[in-house]
C-alpha cells in the first residue's frame, strides 16, 4: 500500500468498503492489536482497516483482485 495521506476523515464518518485486501501491517490506535486488512474506498484510495470500525475482525466486504 506504500502511499501518503491524501486527506483525512472525521471520527464516526461512514465509508463504503468496495473490497478488502492484506497488505502491510497496522497498529490501532484504538487497541494494541495490529491488522494487514485494508479497504479499497475509492481509486487509488485504501484505508486500514485499524481505522474502520466495521465490528469485526476479519473481511466484510470481498476480496479485491490483484489484476
Amino acid at each position: 500500500m506504500q502511499a501518503g495521506v491524501k486527506y483525512e476523515l472525521e471520527p464516526g464518518h461512514q465509508i463504503k468498503i468496495i473490497c478488502q485486501q492484506y497488505s502491510e501491517l497496522v497498529k490501532s490506535p484504538h487497541d494494541s492489536k495490529p491488522t494487514a486488512l485494508w479497504n479499497k474506498i475509492g481509486d487509488n484510495e485504501w484505508v486500514s482497516d485499524a481505522y474502520a470500525d466495521t465490528n469485526s475482525d476479519g473481511m466484510v466486504a470481498r476480496r479485491c483482485d490483484r489484476s
